[in-house]
């Protein structure tokens, strides 16, 4: 039996922020608490243990100097801390034996050349057709700039021993994007929608003659709705208004919107605003792949898809004030889906005693249609543990008009609808395709989606809606309309300055595919910046193990068959999918140095595979180990997502990383497979931010009754 072992010699730093049924729920007497520091906490024992955090990352990871990023995540300027300077880049080691050497230089190279520093060709491509063929140490250096990858670099056993490094610290992209220069024209700019008896302000709550620090100016007390206007109008902070124009408290007062959230209320005495200013592009003579083209880059900040509520998941969420939700109150989930049952299997032996889960049991088909193979642990009719339920997922939600959007939408097919699941462990993603709005109501449908966790709910949680041209209305959002080719966007700067754009296509920009009998042996990759792949939460997902967690299977790097690869000193932002993924046979490889950061999913993933029950096979990651990294602000739209995540993989060694800002647990382990895992010297805090469910920054399922050939003990220690 397996043994779990846990030693923590510190305090670990995590709150669960959840507004309505976390520990700490973060409105607190009506007011809005950041948990960030604990409610009723001391403020001298808060500080004294997140000074020690700021000293511990200082100490485990000493090559970050400043380490500006977690200064600010611990607020510790609240404590009477002076801010340190920005960290420089990491310096990036030289290749201690680079062996045969082939340069790329997307600038100023040519493919006809000879591929020396003075010569270097201009494709990554042709670099890597130069270095096979040749015995031992191989390295392909890349020259600065931005490779725009129109498929994923494919390595395998003929690219043995080779080193993709960038050259003398300059910087280099692999971008999952594809660069267009566009011409914007004016669409509605100037303009501004008006709802009348709708209060834009009121659940901000100001004071009459009062604003609220970063959310609402007071503008003025003005007799009109039109000076009102004309007020946000030039103030270029303001997005939108609200003018009260009946008698009371707040009569004639004229309120500026400006932190760009634009909800409204009915209300009788008041006349809202929302300031519109839209461009647009014709896309039509461009050549790219739409139903790829899920996210929008401009000037390296992500753009945000038109959505209802307003907001931006890298620093709005679900524990922020502003959550960019609409509350779970404000919906009716529909009925849930009919599933057929699925085909189930349960083995008598091995039988373990004294144990919550005593035997293996799986199921087919049925539920388990959802995912891609159909099959999981929760498909089962009476599944043990976690509620015990069998997966289910409502087929849609009706939302009262007067707790929704005021506008009224002309063809929101398409749209993806965002919620927690029910309990607020899970996150879930709709493709809507059917919608009605009369007798008050908005009622939403769907056929595809809910998939990206796998136990589901008869009911979700917080939700919002985006891909609505219609809700269009805040600096930064865009909208891409299919049948026309034509990109609407509302810049949040000076349009003349975004001509050009990045329209995000690729989901894995590196392969490494061998098998357990041939693995690919001693690639290394060093010194790069991975950015702009694709958003892919509507795309396919499995279920790896017995825990809850659904995943997609890609990763800006994708290793599957391999020994002994390095990834190191590399930065990962702005990225859609998982950052690197681990697939079956991954073996003494190590993950060092790198910083992960603004992504929508995982940072990094270990997924083996199995016989149904048996894990004596090859087809597992093992012995691998991460170290020196710092992840932060990742899981910006799966919720269901951790800096790491393993599944059906043993002794892993994860020491000396950082990793902060994320709305689920540090590290997940989802299934009691293989063991031998060590944690240690590492630094986790604001994890759980946006779930509930969870016991800080580390969780590990227990699920997994079978057959493997570790079934070591787990170590946790030195860990803050």
């Amino acid at each position: 039996m397996m043994i779990l072992q846990i030693l923590i010699l510190s305090l670990a730093i995590c709150t669960s922020v959840d507004k309505h049924i976390g520990l700490f729920p973060n409105i607190i007497g009506g007011k809005f608490h950041d948990l960030a520091r604990p409610y009723l906490a001391d403020i001298n024992v808060d500080c004294h243990i997140k000074r020690a955090a700021y000293d511990f990352a200082k100490e485990i990871q000493p090559e970050r100097k400043n380490h500006r990023a977690v200064f600010d995540a611990l607020q510790l300027q609240q404590c009477d801390m002076e801010r340190p300077p920005e960290d420089e880049p990491l310096t990036i080691p030289d290749i201690e034996n680079p062996g045969f050497t082939i340069f790329v230089d997307g600038r100023s190279g040519n493919d006809k050349n000879s591929g020396s520093i003075r010569d270097p060709v201009k494709t990554i491509e042709r670099g890597i057709a130069l270095t096979r063929g040749v015995s031992g140490n191989r390295t392909l250096y890349l020259r600065e700039g931005e490779y725009y990858m129109s498929k994923p670099l494919l390595l395998t056993q003929i690219d043995d021993d080779l080193t993709i490094s960038s050259y003398n610290n300059e910087k280099v992209v692999l971008s999952g994007a594809k660069e267009v220069k566009v011409d914007w024209k004016p669409y509605r700019v100037g303009e501004f929608d008006i709802f009348q008896g709708k209060d834009a302000v009121v659940d901000i709550k100001p004071a009459p003659g009062a604003g609220v620090a970063g959310r609402v100016k007071f503008a003025g007390k003005v007799p009109s709705l039109e000076e009102c206007q004309e007020l946000c109008a030039k103030d270029e902070e303001c997005t939108g208004f609200t003018w009260y124009e009946k008698e009371g408290d707040y009569f004639n007062q004229c309120f500026s919107i400006i932190d760009g959230e634009f909800r409204t209320v009915d209300s009788s005495t008041a006349i809202s605003g929302v300031k519109l200013n839209i461009y647009v592009a014709d896309l039509s003579e461009i050549d790219f792949d739409e139903e790829k083209f899920t996210s929008l880059f401009i000037n390296g900040k992500r753009q945000i898809l038109a959505r209802y509520p307003n907001g931006n998941p890298e620093y709005t969420g679900y524990h922020t004030e502003n959550t960019g939700f609409a509350s779970a109150g404000d919906g009716q989930w529909k009925a849930t889906r009919k599933f057929p049952p699925g085909y189930e299997i349960h083995m008598d032996k091995p039988s373990l005693e004294h144990a919550l889960y005593t035997n293996y049991q799986i199921a087919l088909e049925g539920p388990a249609v959802q995912w891609t193979p159909a099959i999981s642990y929760w498909a089962l009719a009476h599944p043990i543990g976690g509620g015990g339920c069998t997966y289910a997922i409502p087929t849609g939600i009706d939302v009262a008009t007067q707790n929704w959007s005021p506008r009224e939408w002309k063809h929101p097919n398409g749209a993806i609808f965002h919620a927690f699941q029910g309990g607020y462990w899970g996150f879930w993603m709709f493709e809507v395709d059917n919608y009605e709005r009369k007798d008050g109501k908005i009622s939403l449908g769907w056929t595809k989606g809910g998939f990206q966790e796998c136990r589901g709910s008869t009911h979700g949680g917080a939700f919002f809606i985006e891909n609505v041209l219609e809700e269009l209305d805040a600096p930064g959002e865009y909208f891409y309309d299919k049948e026309a080719k034509k990109l609407y966007l509302y810049p949040n700067g000076t349009i003349s300055d975004m001509s050009l754009i990045h329209l995000s296509q690729q989901e894995n920009l590196i392969e490494i595919r061998g098998t357990s009998n041939l693995p690919v042996k001693n690639i290394h990759i060093h010194g790069l910046t991975f950015s702009y792949t694709r958003n892919t939460y509507m795309e396919q997902f499995e279920v790896p193990s017995g825990g809850d967690w659904a995943l997609h299977r890609a990763g800006c790097i994708f290793v599957d068959g391999a020994e002994n690869i390095r990834i190191s000193y590399n930065i990962f932002r702005n990225n859609g999918n998982n950052n690197i993924f681990f697939a079956n046979h991954v073996t003494y490889s190590t993950i060092e140095y790198n910083e992960f950061v603004y992504g929508s999913d995982s940072g990094i993933l270990f997924i083996g595979s199995t016989n149904l029950m048996d894990g004596t096979q090859e087809t597992h990651p093992h012995d691998n180990v991460i170290q020196h990294n710092l992840l932060h602000e990742l899981g910006l739209y799966n919720k269901q997502s951790s800096p790491f995540m393993q599944s059906k993989t043993a002794r892993t060694i994860w020491r000396d990383n950082i990793f902060f800002n994320v709305p689920r647990a540090g590290i997940n382990i989802n299934d009691a497979f293989g063991g031998g895992n060590l944690i240690e010297r590492s630094l986790m805090f604001n994890t759980v931010r946006e779930t509930a469910d969870h016991v800080g920054g580390f969780t590990n399922w227990g699920y997994f009754v079978g057959s493997c050939e570790y079934l070591g003990s787990y170590a946790v220690h030195h860990a803050l």
